[in-house]
């Protein structure tokens, strides 16, 4: 058996106990600094696959079976997402006594419902997601499990922005925003900017740049940063620009160019007149197939 199986503990308790599949070194359990002594029993599908994950950490003791956490103080769960419902079923049916004891799901996507599970036999439940590649990560806990989940995240190096139990679908809905919501939108802005006579690289180069700009003047001014804050444009020239845009991308144009106008609260009449130009131009473009 390997030494990481065999270095066994013989009394005391361990903060964490640990059941996970997968890449675990290069999951935020497999950052943090304290693991060697915060780590207890791990355990996975098999004593193999748990034996080759606490070698990986380089913490920990390999156990058979999921009952033998119940020695730790909480219990860390990571999993890629095609080996959670496995692990959760083991979980679930495992000999454990949740009572005072914490579950920290270390970025792995579970549902709600499956974890409010995990609460009425009296545990308390927190997740933690990293946020891309910076050292951030979103921490939605009940308030009981919110010192050992932030410690945790502490002790991997992220700095954390903390939720309550139950906005977790509306912070990952932002973050599908600010990513693969925006990729799209940047892709489009290349494009223009290669019809309008740009080469590929360029185009890519700029239209990244500009989005990062406008994102940078948002962090520091909110709202104010808006383009047409406080002097509104000619919308005459916004709907001839955007008339300009190949038709398949128009409705998406005209959404964001007019939601502008909706959120800050500002220039009504301008807003008005330029939503109104802009359908007589969809009409007429209509009209013209």
């Amino acid at each position: 058996m390997s030494r990481a199986s065999e270095s066994r503990p013989e009394f005391g308790r361990s903060e964490y106990g640990l059941v996970a599949a997968g890449p675990v070194a290069r999951s935020l359990v497999g950052r943090m600094h304290s693991r060697g002594s915060a780590i207890g029993p791990v355990a996975a599908v098999s004593l193999r696959v748990a034996s080759r994950i606490a070698n990986s950490l380089g913490a920990g003791f390999a156990v058979r079976s999921l009952d033998e956490l119940e020695s730790a103080r909480g219990i860390l769960f990571y999993s890629p997402a095609e080996h959670v419902p496995v692990l959760l079923q083991l979980l679930a049916a495992a000999n454990i006594s949740w009572t005072g004891k914490f579950l920290i799901i270390c970025e792995a996507d579970i549902a709600p419902a499956v974890l409010d599970c995990f609460r009425s036999r009296g545990a308390a439940v927190a997740t933690i997601r990293r946020l891309g590649s910076i050292n951030t990560a979103m921490v939605e806990s009940d308030a009981t499990a919110l010192p050992a989940a932030r410690r945790l995240a502490l002790d991997a190096g992220l700095r954390t922005f903390e939720i309550p139990s139950g906005g977790g679908e509306l912070f990952a809905a932002a973050v599908t925003l600010c990513g693969a919501g925006l990729t799209p939108l940047i892709d489009r802005a290349a494009m223009l900017f290669r019809l309008a006579g740009l080469r590929d690289i360029d185009a890519a180069r700029l239209a990244a740049r500009m989005v990062n700009q406008t994102a940078n003047e948002y962090a520091h001014s909110g709202k104010q940063s808006w383009a047409w804050h406080v002097r509104p444009p000619d919308p005459e020239r916004i709907a001839a620009a955007l008339a300009a845009v190949p038709p398949e991308h128009q409705a998406l144009l005209r959404t964001l160019v007019l939601a502008g106008f909706l959120d800050s609260g500002k220039h009504s009449g301008i807003a008005a007149k330029l939503k109104s130009l802009l359908e007589k131009h969809a009409a007429m473009a209509a009209s013209a197939k």
